[in-house]
């Protein structure tokens, strides 16, 4: 079962190889209708400071196996973007660096269990 810890870790590596590798965005047409529908066409960079702002509170599910991009495992989190919750899906990646394979509109409700959590800071 993940623990509040186990997500903190998870960020706190997926954001260290970030630091290193920059980040991969998997360029699917739900994630590029998302940039439009969230007025962030041409402000695609701040995809990287939504994910730097993601904390346990936010995690929704994972980590869950990666049968379709080969990225390894992957955590879901749910996050507040101009008002609108986004589905973000995360991997910390291969050699080449971390990986966002979504980053899109929620399309339900999305549970998080950890949303009382007392984030630890980061920084």
């Amino acid at each position: 079962m993940t623990t509040p810890a186990d997500v903190e870790y998870f960020l706190d590596h997926f954001n260290h190889r970030m630091d290193l590798h920059g980040v991969r965005f998997i360029e699917r047409r739900k994630n590029r209708k998302a940039l439009f529908d969230l007025e962030l066409v041409g402000l695609e960079d701040h995809r990287v400071r939504y994910l730097r702002e993601l904390t346990a509170n936010l995690y929704s599910e994972g980590p869950l196996k990666d049968d379709r991009f080969g990225v390894g495992p992957y955590w879901v989190f749910g996050k507040k973007v101009r008002g609108v919750e986004v589905y973000v899906k995360i991997s910390v990646g291969d050699e080449n660096g971390p990986v966002c394979i979504s980053f899109h509109k929620a399309e339900r409700p999305m549970h998080k269990p950890f949303i009382q959590f007392r984030c630890r800071s980061r920084g």
